[in-house]
């Protein structure tokens, strides 16, 4: 959902970018951010197995895609945990968790 999300952002200020690709206004016109909006919409009402169902398929069909997004979110995930126990001064600058 967060990648959705990202695109509608990019999709949308593109609308008020005269400089934006023009590949982003042509995908404006082909009603873009209608489909975007209507798959974030579609994702947000997914729950249990549906939801399940959902993420085996985007992991069969875009391997990579799927596996480099939950790389990045372990990724933040640590950096996020790090920065926390750094400010409460469990762990010192140098070390990393």
């Amino acid at each position: 959902m967060c990648f959705a999300e990202a695109e509608l952002e990019l999709l949308k200020a593109a609308l008020f970018d005269p400089n934006a690709d023009p590949v982003l206004h042509e995908a404006i016109l082909n009603d873009s951010i209608y489909k975007q909006e209507r798959m974030l919409n579609w994702f947000g009402h997914l729950d249990g197995a549906e939801l399940a169902a959902e993420y085996r398929w985007w992991t069969q069909h875009h391997p990579q895609l799927t596996g480099g997004m939950i790389h990045a979110a372990h990724e933040r995930e640590m950096a996020e945990k790090t920065a926390l126990m750094r400010y409460m001064g469990i762990v010192e600058t140098d070390v990393m968790v």
